[in-house]
């Protein structure tokens, strides 16, 4: 350690560095004179007390950057910012020597790495080891990946009589009694009354009960969120919450990583697990981004980035470290993205010409007129087809724009050719309904078969040994069809459905399965445009934004929860005038069982009171297959008036009677999901009626329930949702098929993106097959890759 006087001046500069970054968040100003004196005397005062040569040449090289960061223009201050941290972050590591990886400090498990299970790991039970596997934790690199959700500052703790009204803080208070319990129709708050020696204040928690046995008066603890003043007292509502313990040196004086968790784990196993994996093991991690990238992004070495991003030093580091991660995370995207381009313009693949024999008796038999949009893409991929270079083409529109009926075209065409077509849906039930709407439509002239996991061996023997003579034309499925029995006779083109659903490699494992065949993938959420060349820069993009003429239209109303009787009315009169509709509960992520009894406690309730006299059904993702699709069967036959659901319903379902729909907790969804959701009801002629039932907390859900209401148009909500999470939280992946991501969001983190586009563009022009040495690691670790595995075999 330095000396205090040596610590002081270092927290000093890195405070002044702090500042800097957080001005820069929002705008740089011309303030910066007394930023370069205030450092300036900062070294000038170092000089002094160092006597090491490393450094005082340490102190010349950030004296030299602060020079150039005051001098420089609103685009490179960033840069320099960056250069500065790592500096003082190296200054006030390196203390007498220049910085050095961490090495093990236990010699007893010198002999795991990275790929070590965790029950090799002394000191971890077989129940504490299951229970971490259910959040994908196995190995020792598991934790060292796994990123926490955000931190709390716990170096500014504040006291009662120093709170501020609308701001996210920080207390550390003692429990004083429990009031009794507040209900509200299916709400239940639980309020605590907390103490420090300045004051008294409020804690609420919603639909918590438990925390009554888990918290006792008398208990110190931690509460962080934000704080109100009301009714002439102060109150933090549903805080996260902990208990103080003296020992814990890694839970309050610094920034403490939170973590999802599993029932039976806590946040302080979790962080001290991880604590002493990135001490033992952090200096395992290999560093496979080349040096000149490292150099040129002023990229924080992989080792170092791996341990701020869970335990920082400072919120300048914290974003040092997340920067990296981010960066090399999508760098291995575009990296991924590039290849397959250039492996797909070295292939090749069988033409499937069209003579329209079965493409136009097929749309003249359709009742309804294919819009301009349908018939510009249907044109575009017979000309792809007919080419002897394989059609990759991503499909993405408005919900209910008619993708299915391009998709269907498209197989006609690879039909005529004396090939197979397969159609890849990612649930049961939409494979199901794609395969109601397709047989009805084809059927006898194309013969057409359904493979799911819950079909019956002895029926799926028989489709089997079907698919593989070529006497089925067009199988649909799931990703059943993935599966090693499945061959088929001459298969010449893919289409997935909801594309963003299934991995890179999934797409690869059923391609596999043809010669190369033509691809089509389509997907209802309209994907900004600013973004369809990076991510999907591998496949050709069509859009169809036209909506078929006859779809009535939405209207869409966001209400007070006070008000629920009224609308729950409005849906009762819309049942007796013979439609149907449905009621969304939000999906809850963190336990299945809860969310069971959310769907199963708003059933009753609507039973019993609202909705007294209609038929109603429930459906969530815990529901056997068989049983799900059956209650989808029987509400499209009309014998569910309303069904309650989870979003298990958001993608593609069918139903087009049903025109009302009630969303519960509307500010619990993302925009996007929001408008999926919605466009359950844009099925039919009729008219819908959308209702967001919501008091939402927080600016952003305020700006999501808005734009529900203002507009429809699916990609002006899919660039408003860009917008509104482009400096957000890192959240809603999976709607745009990022779930892969531990912590780059590519709708937010834009700018790395291309960035990291960029620098694998230059590489790939001088090495396109990743052969140099300094290129070596980074193709291992593509070779390693579940997803990239193919993409190398060029």
């Amino acid at each position: 350690m330095f000396p205090p006087q040596i610590e002081n001046e270092i927290r000093k500069l890195k405070s002044l560095v702090a500042g800097e970054i957080k001005k820069g968040k929002t705008s740089f100003s011309d303030l910066y004179s007394s930023f370069s004196e205030d450092t300036a005397k900062i070294i000038s005062s170092l000089r002094l007390k160092f006597g090491d040569i490393n450094q005082l040449e340490y102190l010349e090289t950030l004296s030299q950057k602060i020079n150039k960061y005051t001098t420089a223009g609103l685009k490179d201050k960033q840069k320099y910012l960056r250069e500065i941290v790592i500096i003082i972050n190296s200054l006030d590591r390196k203390k007498e020597t220049k910085y050095e990886p961490q090495k093990p400090k236990m010699v007893e498990n010198i002999s795991l790495n990275l790929n070590s299970p965790l029950n090799l790991i002394k000191g971890i039970g077989i129940n504490k080891i299951k229970t971490l596997n259910r959040l994908n934790l196995r190995t020792i690199n598991d934790v060292l990946w796994y990123i926490p959700r955000y931190h709390i500052d716990r170096t500014k703790i504040k006291k009662v009589k120093d709170l501020e009204a609308g701001k996210e803080q920080t207390l550390l208070v003692e429990l004083v009694s429990w009031e009794r319990d507040q209900k509200i129709r299916n709400l239940t708050i639980s309020r605590a009354v907390f103490q420090d020696e300045t004051g008294y204040m409020y804690g609420a928690w919603f639909n918590q009960t438990f925390l009554r046995k888990n918290l006792k008066p008398g208990d110190k603890l931690f509460l962080s969120g934000k704080v109100d003043f009301f009714r002439n007292r102060w109150e933090i509502s549903s805080p996260d919450y902990e208990l103080y313990t003296n020992a814990e040196s890694l839970e309050h004086g610094r920034l403490v990583p939170v973590y999802n968790l599993a029932s039976g784990l806590n946040q302080r196993f979790l962080r001290k697990l991880i604590h002493d994996c990135l001490e033992k093991y952090s200096y395992l991690l290999t560093e496979y981004l080349p040096e000149r990238v490292i150099s040129e992004n002023h990229l924080l070495e992989l080792g170092n980035a791996i341990t701020e991003i869970h335990f920082p030093e400072s919120e300048a580091t914290k974003e040092l470290a997340r920067y990296r991660l981010i960066f090399q995370e999508l760098f291995n995207l575009q990296l991924q993205v590039l290849l397959r381009k250039e492996q797909i313009k070295k292939s090749s693949s069988l033409p499937l010409k069209s003579t329209n024999m079965m493409l136009k008796p097929f749309m003249e038999s359709l009742p309804f007129v294919l819009t301009e949009d349908q018939l510009t893409v249907i044109q575009t991929i017979k000309k792809d087809l007919a080419r002897s270079i394989p059609m990759n083409r991503l499909l993405h529109g408005e919900v209910g724009s008619g993708k299915t009926v391009v998709a269907i075209a498209a197989a006609l065409i690879a039909i005529e050719n004396n090939t197979q077509a397969v159609i890849i849906a990612p649930t049961e039930v939409l494979a199901m309904q794609h395969y109601e709407t397709i047989s009805e439509m084809l059927e006898p002239k194309v013969k057409c078969a359904l493979l799911t996991g819950t079909v019956l061996a002895t029926r799926k023997k028989i489709l089997l040994d079907k698919i593989a003579s070529g006497e089925i034309n067009l199988i649909v499925g799931t990703h059943a069809l993935l599966e090693d029995p499945v061959n088929f006779y001459r298969l010449g083109l893919v289409i997935i459905d909801e594309q963003h659903r299934f991995g890179v490699a999934q797409r690869w494992k059923i391609k596999a399965k043809g010669n190369n065949p033509h691809l089509l993938v389509m997907s209802a959420t309209p994907i900004p445009r600013t973004l369809t060349l990076t991510l999907y820069g591998d496949l050709e993009v069509s859009t169809i934004k036209e909506l078929p003429k006859e779809r009535g239209q939405i209207k869409t109303y966001w209400v007070d929860p006070s008000i629920r009787a009224k609308v729950y009315g409005l849906l009762k009169k819309q049942v007796l005038s013979e439609r149907q509709g449905y009621v969304i509960c939000p999906t809850i992520e963190e336990s299945a069982k809860l969310e069971l009894k959310a769907v199963t406690t708003l059933f009753e309730e609507l039973k019993s009171d609202y909705l007294t006299g209609v038929r109603l059904d429930m459906v969530h993702g815990r529901l056997p297959s068989r049983e799900l699709e059956a209650k989808m069967s029987d509400f499209k036959a009309g014998k569910i008036d309303v069904l309650i659901a989870t979003s298990v319903v958001e993608v593609g379902v069918d139903v087009k009677n049903a025109n009302f729909l009630v969303i519960e907790d509307a500010h619990r969804f993302g925009l996007s999901q929001l408008h999926q959701l919605r466009g359950r009801i844009r099925r039919g002629k009729n008219d819908g009626y959308c209702f967001l039932i919501s008091d939402p907390v927080g600016e952003e859900s305020v700006k999501r329930l808005k734009t529900m209401v203002t507009t429809d148009n699916g990609f002006l909500i899919a660039e408003e949702d860009l917008r509104i999470r482009g400096s957000g939280e890192l959240a809603g992946f999976r709607q745009h098929g990022l779930s892969e991501f531990k912590i780059a969001n590519p709708l937010r983190d834009l700018k790395i993106l291309e960035l990291a586009k960029k620098e694998v563009e230059k590489i790939l022009l001088q090495d396109p097959f990743l052969l140099r040495d300094e290129n070596k690691l980074l193709k291992s670790v593509i070779t390693n890759n579940e997803d990239s595995v193919e993409l190398m075999r060029v």
